[in-house]
C-alpha cells in the first residue's frame, strides 16, 4: 500500500532530514541560505535525487501541463495507505497534538480566519468551512483528513518554511501512529456514505458563521493603529510588527448550514455532456450507463434568471446567482446517459459536483451554460399577428403584460422585448431552455426499472 504526497509537501518533509546524510541532497531553498524558492527546473532535479536515494521514494509524472512539462508526483511507500479519517480524529486527536508539538518547537498555531470587519481586529474574528475547490474542503468530503498550512505574511521567509517543515514533519508523525485507528474510522465512513441512511436527512451543501453566537479568544498579535487615508478614502491600517500584543477578542466560530439538498438514489447525466461524465470519472466516481432510451420520473432543476459574475475567475466566469424551482417530471434519456448511484464511497463528494445550487457545482462553474441559450427567436410579422390570436383566446395575458411593464422599465424600452415575452407563452417556446440537464431519482423503484448496458 502507499501513501501519496503533493510536491510540495515531500519538499519539506524529506529536505532536511536527508540533507544530513548526503550533502548533495540539499534543496535549493536549503542551498541559497534560506533566502529562495526554486523553479521547475532545480524542482524536478531534486525529486528525481530523492528517488534514487531511496526505495521507499518513487518519482512520477501524472499528466502533461499546457505547456508540455511533467506535472509531478513522488509516492512515498513504507507500512501504510493513510488518505482518510474522521473529523472527530482530526478536531479531538490531531490539532491538540499540533498545537502542543508546534509551541514546543517555538511556532504558535490558530485555525485559518479573518475579521469580520475588512482591516478591524476589533470586530471579531470570523471561520467557514474551506469549499471543495480547497484542498482541505476536497479531502474531507472523500472521508479524509486534511490540513492546509499557511504562514502569516508578516513573518521573515526562514520561519514561514521552517514552521510549515515542522507542521508536515509533525503530521507524518502522528497519522503513522494512529494507522490502525484511521484505518478503521475510513473503512466506517466509507459504508455510512454508501448506506440508505447517509440519504435520510437533508444534506449540507453551503455554511455560514452564526453572526449571534461567538466566543472570547485570545490571539497573538501586534500593535496597529487605523485612519482614513487622505489619498483613497479608505481604511489605512498599519501594523507595528516590533510591539507584539495579544488581542482578547471575540471568535464566531459556530458554523450553520445555509443551504442543503434532498439527496436522491442516483442522479442522471444525458450522454451528451460528455466533459461533465468524464469529469466525474476523474473523481473516480462510480457510474452505469442506460442500456437504452428511456422515459424517466426525476427532479428536475429550472433556473429562473441566472446572473454571472461581470470578472472571470479562475479562468470561468461563475453563475453568481442560482434560483430555480424543482419538480417531478418524465424525461428521455438517451441511451448512454450516466446513472450516478449514490450508494458509494464518493456520496458526499457527488452533490457538490452535481446539486445546481452547491459551492463549487459544475452548473456554478459553467458546465451548463448551454442550456441558458435561447436559440430561436420570433420575427414580429409572426408575432403581432400570434399575439393577438393568443390574447383572444386567453384574455388574462394583456393583465400579464402589464403587470411585466409596471415592474421591470427597461422592458418596455424595446419592442423586441414584448415580442419575445409573447413567443414564451407561445407553445413554439423551447421547454428546455433553462432546464438543468441533470436529473435526481428520488424513487428506488425506477431506479431498479431501468435497464443498464
Amino acid at each position: 500500500m502507499m501513501r501519496t504526497f503533493s510536491p510540495v509537501v515531500l519538499w519539506s518533509l524529506f529536505s532536511l532530514s536527508l540533507a544530513a546524510m548526503d550533502g548533495s541532497l540539499l534543496t535549493y531553498y536549503e542551498q541559497s541560505g534560506f533566502k529562495q524558492t526554486p523553479r521547475y527546473a532545480e524542482t524536478i532535479d531534486f525529486y528525481k535525487k530523492l528517488d534514487a536515494a531511496s526505495p521507499w521514494i518513487s518519482y512520477q509524472s501524472f499528466g502533461k501541463s499546457a505547456q508540455g512539462r511533467d506535472l509531478p508526483l513522488l509516492i512515498l511507500d513504507t507500512h501504510g495507505n493513510m488518505d482518510e479519517g474522521l473529523t472527530q480524529w482530526q478536531s479531538e486527536t490531531l490539532e491538540p497534538f499540533l498545537k502542543n508539538e508546534m509551541e514546543k518547537a517555538g511556532f504558535s498555531i490558530f485555525p485559518y480566519v479573518w475579521f469580520r470587519n475588512w482591516h478591524d481586529p476589533a470586530s471579531g474574528l470570523s471561520a467557514g468551512v474551506s469549499p471543495p475547490m480547497l484542498s482541505q474542503g476536497y479531502t474531507a468530503l472523500r472521508n479524509c483528513p486534511g490540513l492546509l498550512i499557511e504562514t502569516h505574511m508578516l513573518k521573515p521567509y526562514q520561519p514561514r518554511v521552517a514552521s510549515t517543515y515542522e507542521m508536515i514533519r509533525l503530521c507524518v508523525e502522528r497519522v503513522d501512529r494512529d494507522r490502525e485507528t484511521l484505518l478503521q474510522l475510513i473503512k466506517q465512513a466509507d459504508a455510512f456514505c454508501a448506506s440508505d441512511t447517509f440519504r435520510k436527512e437533508p444534506y449540507p451543501l453551503d455554511f455560514t458563521a452564526n453572526p449571534n453566537d461567538s466566543v472570547m479568544v485570545d490571539i497573538l498579535g501586534v500593535e496597529y493603529d487605523s485612519k482614513i487615508s487622505d489619498l483613497t478614502g479608505g481604511p489605512w491600517v498599519t501594523y507595528y510588527k516590533e510591539k507584539p500584543k495579544t488581542l482578547h477578542i471575540p471568535f464566531f466560530n459556530k458554523i450553520d448550514p445555509s443551504l442543503k439538498a434532498n439527496l436522491p438514489v442516483a442522479y442522471i447525466i444525458p450522454a451528451e455532456w460528455t466533459d461533465v461524465i468524464n469529469l466525474l470519472k476523474d473523481h473516480d466516481i462510480e457510474m452505469n450507463y442506460l442500456a437504452e432510451e428511456t422515459t424517466i420520473l426525476a427532479a428536475m432543476f429550472r433556473l429562473n434568471g441566472p446572473k454571472w459574475q461581470e470578472q472571470p475567475y479562475e479562468g470561468r466566469h461563475v453563475m453568481s446567482q442560482i434560483e430555480g424551482k424543482t419538480a417531478m417530471e418524465d424525461i428521455r434519456f438517451p441511451a448512454g446517459s450516466a446513472i450516478v448511484g449514490m450508494s458509494q464511497r464518493s456520496a458526499r463528494l457527488i452533490p457538490y459536483i452535481l446539486e445546481p445550487s452547491a459551492d463549487g457545482s459544475l452548473l456554478s462553474w459553467g458546465f451548463f451554460d448551454a442550456v441558458t441559450e435561447q436559440k430561436e427567436y420570433a420575427e414580429s410579422y409572426v408575432m403581432e399577428v400570434m399575439a393577438r390570436e393568443m390574447i383572444l383566446e386567453k384574455p388574462e395575458l394583456l393583465q400579464e403584460l402589464e403587470e411585466k411593464k409596471k415592474s421591470d422599465p427597461e422592458f418596455t424600452k424595446n419592442p423586441r422585448n414584448i415580442i419575445n415575452w409573447f413567443y414564451m407563452k407561445s407553445p413554439y417556446w423551447d421547454q428546455k431552455k433553462n432546464l438543468y440537464p441533470v436529473g435526481k431519482i428520488m424513487d428506488p423503484g425506477v431506479l431498479k426499472s431501468i435497464r443498464l448496458r
